[in-house]
């Protein structure tokens, strides 16, 4: 580039015979994802590389798209696939994804042993077990007699299980952050969802986890109260309800990034497009 500010101007063709209008969204974010993929087909675009010292060709993942909102970029995202590039964006969900649901299920257990469902969750994710077979296994358990499984519990010979319930024992006086750490580590839960695919994604969805139990921590110092693997849960599933419980943004060299002002110095990449500055300021 000779100059390091741009000005996009898009226009719009009206039809034949009607008044040319500002056209309704997606349209803009449709025409910001179409420049994206032209600049990145030139392949002619080239900037110095910080720390590297040499000239770089434009990739997907030098280039940020700035959105005044999380619907924003959702909308710019969708767009960029529409036009078969890829998007890095932070969404909500983390707790829906494969492996927010296996470590949300071990702690669950780890707070309450006769948890069935979350014993079936551990089963069906951590152990690969069909779902038929634990129905069924869970069904069988339920039918017989009282004096047969008086002191028994469901799946506790499972070897998962037997250490979750040793991991409970040992685990009794830490913080929420040093038991999800305790568990990540004893149960090899990384090497678990690796297999699932998407590996730099889940790993990075899994230090989100982390990330928010030591939010959780700073919360209750701040109001001088203690912390506890049940208060953490609690807090876990109002960021869910509220839509909080933002998974990883999955950023890599193939991706555009996509994501809010206020998550952003503008600073980190090398293009960088301010989107929504047509509208007004907002008071703070």
């Amino acid at each position: 580039f000779k100059e390091a500010l741009h000005h996009w101007h898009f226009e719009v063709e009206p039809e034949e015979g009607k008044k040319s209008r500002r056209p309704g969204r997606p349209w803009m974010e449709n025409a910001i994802a179409q420049t994206i993929k032209t600049y990145l087909l030139r392949q002619d675009i080239q900037f110095w590389e910080r720390g590297a010292g040499e000239l770089c060709t434009l990739r997907p993942g030098d280039i940020a798209v700035l959105c005044r909102s999380n619907h924003r970029c959702q909308e710019v995202a969708e767009a960029l696939h529409r036009v078969g590039l890829k998007a890095a964006i932070s969404r909500a969900g983390l707790l829906q994804t494969a492996e927010g649901k296996y470590i949300l299920a071990c702690l669950k257990f780890l707070l309450n042993r006769n948890d069935s469902l979350s014993i079936a969750e551990i089963l069906l994710l951590g152990e690969n077990r069909p779902i038929e077979i634990i129905i069924k296994e869970r069904l069988d358990y339920l039918s017989s007699s009282e004096a047969e499984r008086r002191g028994e519990r469901w799946a506790k010979a499972e070897p998962i299980i037997q250490l979750l319930n040793e991991l409970r024992s040992r685990c009794r006086d830490y913080s929420s952050a040093e038991i999800l750490d305790t568990l990540l580590d004893e149960l090899e839960i990384r090497r678990r969802v690796a297999s699932w695919g998407s590996v730099q994604q889940r790993f990075d969805n899994i230090d989100r986890l982390r990330y928010f139990a030591q939010q959780y921590e700073e919360a209750c110092n701040r109001m001088y109260t203690a912390s506890s693997l049940g208060g953490f849960l609690l807090w876990l599933l109002e960021l869910e309800r509220s839509e909080q419980d933002m998974q990883a943004s999955g950023e890599n060299r193939d991706a555009v990034n996509v994501l809010t002002y206020h998550k952003s110095k503008g600073l980190e990449w090398p293009l960088v497009i301010c989107h929504d500055l047509e509208q007004g300021l907002r008071a703070e």
